[in-house]
């Protein structure tokens, strides 16, 4: 069973998210274990994954493969979105930000019409840098 971290407003892992989250249910739901936890996400190829909720159903989120940090970054319906998984625009930018064992990471973008750019504050190789959003690869 494959367990796959979700990036969320800043917080990254396990130990964050059940300090910050005042519900085990709500943390359950910002992990993907395995395709359980209540979420639901339609399978193929495509630059975004629509996430939804059995728990909650007026929640939406969107994972997208990030080249810059090497993993998935979730997007909620907080953000706008133009509504195209294949070539997505998200308004505002996009922030996350955590501490592990290599040290303090930062991504900050733009996803506009299927292209990420990546601001200049990045803490990866991306930084600066405008790059096709990949296909993501979670089956």
């Amino acid at each position: 069973m494959s367990t796959f971290p979700i990036i969320v407003a800043g917080y990254h892992g396990a130990d964050d998210l059940s300090r910050l989250l005042p519900s085990p249910l709500l943390y359950k739901i910002l992990w993907v274990v395995g395709g359980t936890c209540g979420l639901r996400y339609a399978p193929g190829a495509m630059k975004l994954r629509k996430i939804t909720n059995e728990h909650r159903p007026d929640w939406v989120g969107y994972l997208f493969e990030c080249p810059g940090c090497n993993t998935d970054h979730q997007i909620d319906n907080s953000w706008t979105f133009n509504g195209d998984m294949d070539k997505p625009t998200f308004n505002p930018s996009y922030r996350c930000w955590w501490e592990d064992k290599d040290g303090a990471h930062n991504c900050h973008c733009f996803i506009t019409d299927g292209f990420i750019k990546f601001l200049s504050d990045c803490t990866h190789e991306l930084a600066g840098t405008t790059v096709e959003l990949p296909d993501i690869d979670i089956p």
